[in-house]
């Protein structure tokens, strides 16, 4: 099937133009095209990301109601090539690029908060013989104030889960944490060698679990608590997703420079992994306490950790900006 597309001539006139064709083109193309115009104009319409939004544009575009209703407008009939034009085209391009990161987003979420599921019925429910002198702790700790309930299994050294106790009030002090835990999660200082994890998250449960060995976790799983507690996660929120690209680019273009063979294995095999929308919210988390804010404590990583095998990517001034930028505002606006 072809369809014949006319070149009309400025010396046309209404009674020779049939006679006039330029192109043959296949009618698979030209309904191809027309999907891809509809679709843009669909995802277009209504509380688009990209409408009136510069900031969210890789091409830096004002794109407007107008130009989406210049879709509609889109001729075939008097071009070579049957195509809008500069601006519009890129709107198409992002307005494709965008359903598929959202989709691609929305997978990887879900995957996570799947796992997790899991995880906890396995090996997470509360210990039924927890020791007398554990749960006097439990049921004592102002840790309470913060969390809806705090266990510690019959491994846990209570002196040094006392220092973290008082670490923990310093640092709720200085970074005004309290705010950020009104949907009270759940706090449990357990082993968690089976995992091989220093701290998990469990959205279904709200609950934080940490390796008290290993308490630099802390604020990765309070980022992963903050981004996936409220309403609507913060993670796939247009704000946020602005920088969620910019991120995930750098530590595509981190992969690329890295001359080390087992680490780039090592990142492609976690891949999908490190772009999760709530993992990459957690690192940039960190990023903003450690490398902008200079907070310093054991509830947090080193600077020197931000390693591409761990899921961080090079920083750049932009990228770092960036997420001060984001979290600056995002704890501004917290009541």
């Amino acid at each position: 099937r072809r369809v014949l597309f006319r070149s009309v001539a400025p010396t046309d006139t209404p009674e020779n133009k049939l006679g006039k064709y330029s192109k043959i083109m296949s009618l698979e193309y030209i309904i191809g095209v027309i999907k891809v115009i509809e679709f843009t104009y669909k995802n277009n319409t209504h509380n688009s990301d990209l409408i009136n939004n510069v900031e969210f544009s890789v091409f830096k575009e004002n794109y407007t109601e107008t130009d989406v209703d210049e879709l509609l407008n889109i001729s075939f009939i008097d071009t070579r090539v049957p195509l809008p034009k500069s601006k519009l085209l890129k709107l198409i391009v992002e307005t494709i690029s965008n359903a598929k990161y959202y989709q691609s987003a929305l997978i990887l979420q879900e995957k996570y908060k799947s796992k997790s599921k899991s995880d906890y019925a396995k090996s997470f429910e509360t210990k039924k013989n927890i020791p007398q002198k554990q749960l006097q702790v439990m049921r004592n700790t102002t840790f309470l104030k913060n969390f809806s309930f705090v266990e510690i299994d019959e491994l846990v050294d209570i002196k040094k889960f006392n220092l973290i106790q008082k670490e923990f009030f310093i640092l709720n002090e200085s970074l005004k944490l309290s705010k950020y835990l009104k949907n009270k999660p759940e706090l449990r200082f357990r082993r968690l060698g089976k995992l091989k994890a220093d701290g998990v998250y469990y959205p279904f449960k709200k609950c934080i679990c940490i390796d008290i060995n290993n308490a630099h976790s802390f604020m990765h799983e309070l980022g992963h608590h903050i981004d996936l507690s409220g309403e609507n996660e913060l993670s796939l929120q247009s704000d946020f997703v602005i920088l969620a690209r910019e991120y995930i680019k750098e530590l595509e273009n981190t992969c690329n420079r890295c001359n080390n063979a087992e680490t780039i294995k090592y990142y492609k095999k976690e891949r999908n992994y490190f772009h999760t929308p709530t993992e990459v919210f957690a690192r940039c988390l960190e990023i903003y306490l450690v490398s902008i804010k200079n907070v310093i404590s054991s509830f947090l990583p080193d600077e020197s950790s931000f390693k591409l095998e761990g899921g961080y990517p090079s920083i750049t001034n932009s990228l770092k900006n960036n997420i001060e930028k984001y979290f600056s505002k995002l704890f501004k606006d917290i009541p």
